[in-house]
């Protein structure tokens, strides 16, 4: 994954157009944003939902420079490395850390319909 933050802005119902050419370059990724996705036609009611109330990132691919026939929609707890970079885990920012005898539970649930 390419390390390059931008804003990415979306409209006034907070949400955003698919089109092919927005991952020709790499994925989106939201961060800090509404911890559920709907992916649906515009004037559609019906679609699927990606609810992951504990992951804080949600990314969204396909294979770039494709008309790719799918969507990813990928909660994360964390980012990936940077790209080309090796990374001390104990200095990288937001990973978790689960102590010995610990336990570290993420939710995602998909609505179809």
């Amino acid at each position: 994954m390419a390390d390059k933050r931008e804003p990415f802005e979306l409209d006034e119902n907070n949400s955003f157009s698919l089109k092919h050419s927005l991952f020709d370059n790499d994925a989106v990724v939201l961060r800090n944003a509404a911890r559920s996705v709907t992916l649906k036609k515009k004037d559609d009611e019906k679609g699927i939902t990606v609810d992951f109330p504990s992951m804080p990132f949600v990314g969204f691919w396909h294979t770039p420079k494709t008309a790719a026939p799918f969507l990813c929609i990928e909660p994360w707890a964390n980012l990936p490395s940077k790209e080309g970079q090796i990374e001390d885990l104990t200095q990288k920012e937001n990973v978790g850390v689960v102590r010995e005898g610990g336990v570290s539970e993420y939710e995602m649930i998909i609505t179809i319909g």
